[in-house]
């Protein structure tokens, strides 16, 4: 799995775990609803750091914590896929 997966994966995560919309999201995050999309349909492959700075600081988390997945500590593989996520599957708007 690329870490562009990993991300747009922890995103969609977040949201429902925060049972947020992406609309949501791009609010608390001052930022365009089209920018999350992208990042979550692929078409975003290298979000910015201020990006994920925007989305992070929306789930009142660091970057730091953000980006904290398995396998991401010095030389650590991304972690295996284990399960494909849909964006579509997220709460509707």
């Amino acid at each position: 799995m690329e870490y562009n997966q990993i991300i747009a994966d922890k995103i969609a995560f977040l949201c429902r775990e925060n049972q947020m919309t992406l609309s949501q999201l791009a609010s608390a995050g001052n930022m365009n609803r089209t920018t999350i999309e992208n990042i979550l349909s692929g078409k975003c492959r290298k979000p910015r750091i201020q990006t994920l700075y925007k989305i992070s600081g929306a789930f009142h988390m660091s970057v730091q914590e953000f980006l904290d997945f398995p396998g991401s500590g010095p030389g650590g593989d991304p972690p295996a896929q284990n399960e494909q996520k849909d964006p579509a599957a997220l709460q509707p708007d």
